[in-house]
């Protein structure tokens, strides 16, 4: 910790200065949006995702990558998603 005050001012003004800007971007925010930031409770995550796939065709689809040679699924396991 340096003692030199101009030091000191840039570290006071560089930690604290987020809080300020928080308190900005939650008003314009709320202004913005006009509604309350809703409790992770709140949430609903399953509305409006949907699934391209039928649930036969999901179950071929694993079947196959199940029945794959080791090599290739070692290679899909480490270089993709």
């Amino acid at each position: 910790m340096s003692s030199d005050p101009k030091e000191v001012a840039i570290n006071f003004f560089s930690a604290y200065l987020a809080f300020p800007v928080m308190i900005i971007f939650y008003i314009i925010g709320f202004a913005w949006k006009r509604t309350w930031p809703l409790r992770a409770s709140e949430i609903n995550l399953d509305q409006g995702r949907k699934s391209w796939l039928t649930v036969e065709e999901m179950r071929a689809y694993h079947a196959e990558r199940a029945a794959a040679p080791m090599h290739i699924r070692v290679y899909r396991m480490l270089f993709t998603h």
